[in-house]
Order: C-alpha cells, then sequence, then structure tokens
C-alpha cells in the first residue's frame, strides 16, 4: 500500500495525483474531472495553479472514506490503483488523460512558451490593481 498521508499526497507529483483522482472519481454536479481535463487546453496553468489543491483535497476526502470500508473492499482498491500504475495504456482513458498531463508540463517547463492570459485575465489584473 503506498502511503497517502496528508504530506505524502501534497508532495507527489501531478501524474500520481491525477491517478488517484481518476481511480477515485465519482459522478458529481458540479465536480468533473472530464471537465477540468478539457479546461486544460484553454487554461493549462490551472494544471498547477488550481487543480493540484483541489485533487488533493478531493483524493484526502475519498480516501478517508475508502479507508472506513471493509477490508476487501479497500484491497479492490489497492489493487485497482496497482493495475492502472503498471498498466497505464491498457486503459486507453487514462493514458489519453495522462498523456495531456505530461505534455502540458512538458509545455510549461520551457522557456520558449509563455501562457497568454486570457482577455477575463487582464481584465482582472487591472481590475485588482486599481
Amino acid at each position: 500500500m503506498i502511503d497517502t498521508s496528508p504530506k505524502k499526497l501534497e508532495s507527489a507529483d501531478i501524474l500520481t495525483l491525477f491517478a488517484f483522482r481518476y481511480i477515485l472519481d465519482e459522478p458529481h454536479p458540479v465536480i468533473n474531472l472530464e471537465q477540468d481535463l478539457q479546461d486544460l487546453n484553454t487554461w493549462p496553468e490551472r494544471l498547477e495553479d488550481s487543480y493540484r489543491a483541489e485533487w488533493t483535497s478531493y483524493i484526502k476526502k475519498r480516501l478517508h472514506t475508502i479507508k472506513a470500508k471493509p477490508e476487501k473492499e479497500q484491497s479492490v482498491f489497492w489493487r485497482k490503483h496497482t493495475e492502472l500504475m503498471s498498466n497505464r495504456n491498457n486503459d486507453q482513458r487514462f493514458a489519453e488523460f495522462a498523456n495531456q498531463i505530461l505534455h502540458i508540463q512538458s509545455l510549461a517547463s520551457t522557456d520558449n512558451i509563455t501562457v497568454l492570459p486570457t482577455p477575463l485575465k487582464r481584465y482582472l489584473q487591472r481590475l485588482l490593481q486599481l
């Protein structure tokens, strides 16, 4: 079993957080993982600016729920996690999302590319400077 203490989760790499978030995903009217990932195409800075904190919080809550379940159900979750992490390419949806995250990370780490603020973001920044 992986150490899922709050400190370990907060220092985990974004792909590890995504794997947990992906496995723990449940349908919710407000929280939508698929929409979050689609939004990355428009707002790639969200990956580190907000998703890291949102996913960590979501994971902590859901892991707390899993740890309260019977041991057999916990082992099903950990087996699913292990399988996903060792055979990423077997789950095509996960692999596509993981590749998108890795691509955004690689773009963010290059010196040749900068994220241009959207008109709304520029407007809000000017408004905050008043």
